[in-house]
């Protein structure tokens, strides 16, 4: 069953915390940035100045705050990802695609910026024992991601909900390319003491970088498995990786 991005409380219709009242006031101010065209250098410096401030404060308001940011800077309209080839899947077309990741995923993980393009080229790589599902291709230079989605069964079998974690997971790639060199340490200190049982896949246990996207997609699509399996995993995920941001 698809997941989507949840509140853990409902956000009290009373009186907003100062910190939080401060960042609303903020935020409006920041609303009249976006008469500019969007791309303005300082425009981004203060949605990303907000972004992180709002992270910092852990309550249902900052999340509400958190999705009237999307609607100031229209996130929503604005991934500007270049979706092709997913009408010959059968499963998602590109505009699903589109859907999918500006419903599910916080708007800097899907910035144009930084993954240019998802590409279904209609083909299977692997054989009977293993496949490759997708490819996330990533300048490391400049962390920017070209990303390629491939057939998930070879005998063309038609699931939603693998196509979906398939897509998550390889966006979590570029997330974990963009995180800060620290951020990077931490979580491979992590991942290496890991017990077998606190993976989320058997892939996972393949690398650190895998146990991350596997990580991040789980964190998203099965956030209970992931935290059944690994609450310090979790908790880099929902604090340093999210924000804050749950899903349920």
């Amino acid at each position: 069953m698809e997941r989507n991005p949840q509140e853990v409380m409902e956000n009290p219709s009373g009186i907003m915390l100062p910190e939080v009242q401060k960042l609303d006031e903020k935020i409006g101010k920041a609303g009249l940035i976006n008469q500019v065209e969007y791309g303005n250098e300082q425009q981004q410096s203060d949605q990303f100045q907000i972004r992180n401030e709002i992270g910092t404060v852990q309550t249902s308001e900052a999340a509400q705050l958190d999705g009237k940011l999307d609607q100031v800077f229209g996130y929503a309209d604005r991934s500007r990802i270049n979706v092709k080839g997913f009408e010959q899947s059968g499963v998602m077309s590109n505009d699903d695609v589109h859907s999918y990741l500006n419903n599910n995923l916080p708007p800097e993980h899907i910035s144009g910026e930084r993954i240019t393009e998802i590409n279904y080229p209609n083909q299977y790589h692997g054989d009977n024992d293993s496949a490759t599902l997708g490819v996330c291709s990533t300048d490391t230079t400049t962390g920017i991601s070209r990303i390629e989605i491939f057939n998930q069964t070879s005998d063309g079998s038609k699931n939603l909900d693998d196509m979906q974690w398939t897509i998550t997971h390889e966006v979590g790639h570029n997330v974990y390319w963009n995180l800060s060199p620290e951020q990077c340490g931490n979580w491979s200190s992590l991942s290496a003491s890991s017990r077998p049982d606190e993976f989320v896949s058997t892939y996972a246990r393949t690398s650190g970088t895998e146990d991350f996207a596997e990580s991040y997609a789980a964190y998203v699509r099965d956030p209970e498995l992931l935290q059944d399996a690994s609450q310090g995993k979790f908790n880099f995920m929902r604090n340093f990786v999210f924000s804050g941001r749950q899903y349920a």
